[in-house]
């Protein structure tokens, strides 16, 4: 039967005010996301063409637990507005250039989509990025959950919150074929992360509870030397630039590695020379692809076997988001990041 007068005029005057969100967009996406593949199943109750409207409360609750809601609503002629990496827990964003989620930023700054950000899902519909990307594609309003890049849970949601306890617990050639296989997936979606588990399992065993460590400490000289290559009396000396105290805590332990990961010089000679090959200010999606094995190859003496191995799914890590010509800075970002991800499976390994 009906509802009490008062219970319908409660509802009333609780719904939550409807948001009216920009219009709208095409999404700009990368080259693998191809259109023509069937949508994945939505959960029920949910259009492939028109997202649900949560209520405002449930949204904030999840701005304030590390996850926030951002809904577009699509038009032909404008795009999307965000250059991202399509990677197995979903969409993670590179940089936002405009569009859509350009003025959606600028409407809601409480609720602003940044570089590192990751969607997780689109319309009701947990993915990885290609599906992500479909789903957009099939739709007029749009609902994007974001995870921000600072959450502490695991933004690649690949590896459960207990298996990353005892990864981080338990060196990784001694811990369980599950922890293994998660490392080994976070690695591919989510290398920052994965370096901060694999690292920071390091760093607690040998720092013994101390917050910092000396330079020369033996057991942190190895971990530097595996992790960039250097030698034991170059990683000490370079140590010393950024630990001017002689001792370094984790985090900037963490920021040395990711940026020492391999060195630029060879990596920007190479790039002025594919570029004159063609004479062409940047280079194609495929100079870049040819050129990154290459390079890794000559700077990390990469084996045979490795190649074939990690090759694929390198290359989907750190080249999905391209577009266009690659100049030198976003070819030195994938070069670094592609060795970075070399570096950890090399250790995982070990």
């Amino acid at each position: 039967g009906a509802p009490p007068a008062s219970s319908e005029a409660n509802r009333r005057r609780t719904a939550p005010a409807v948001v009216e969100t920009p219009r709208a967009q095409v999404l700009a996406t990368p080259a693998s996301a191809a259109s023509g593949e069937p949508l994945p199943e939505l959960s029920p109750g949910v259009s492939p063409t028109r997202g649900p409207m949560l209520a405002a409360a449930s949204d904030q609750a999840s701005t304030r637990s590390g996850e926030f809601v951002v809904d577009v609503v699509r038009v032909p002629g404008k795009s999307m507005g965000i250059d991202f990496e399509a990677i197995q827990g979903g969409m993670k964003i590179m940089r936002v250039t405009g569009g859509l989620v350009g003025e959606w930023n600028q409407a809601h700054p409480d609720a602003e989509v940044g570089k590192d950000d990751l969607c997780v899902e689109v319309n009701g519909v947990r993915g990885n990025g290609k599906q992500l990307t479909t789903v957009i594609k099939g739709a007029t309003e749009v609902r994007m959950k974001f995870v921000r890049a600072s959450t502490p849970a695991l933004a690649a949601g690949t590896l459960p919150s207990s298996t990353v306890a005892q990864t981080i617990s338990t060196p990784i050639a001694r811990a369980t074929p599950k922890a293994q296989q998660g490392m080994l997936e976070l690695t591919f979606a989510n290398i920052e992360k994965a370096e901060q588990i694999l690292y920071s399992a390091a760093f607690k065993k040998f720092a013994e509870g101390k917050q910092e460590v000396s330079i020369t400490h033996s057991a942190l000289v190895n971990l530097v030397s595996k992790a960039t290559g250097l030698g034991a009396e170059e990683a000490k000396a370079q140590l010393a630039e950024v630990a001017p105290s002689l001792e370094i805590g984790f985090s900037d332990l963490l920021n040395f590695l990711r940026r020492r990961a391999a060195p630029e010089e060879p990596a920007t000679a190479q790039f002025t020379q594919l570029r004159a090959e063609t004479g062409r200010e940047g280079l194609s999606v495929d100079q870049c692809r040819r050129g990154l094995r290459s390079l890794l190859g000559e700077v990390l003496a990469l084996q045979a076997g490795e190649v074939q191995a990690w090759w694929e799914r390198i290359d989907r890590a750190v080249l999905q988001d391209s577009s266009g010509d690659v100049d030198l800075d976003r070819w030195l970002e994938k070069y670094k990041r592609a060795a970075r991800i070399v570096r950890v499976l090399r250790l995982q390994a070990a």
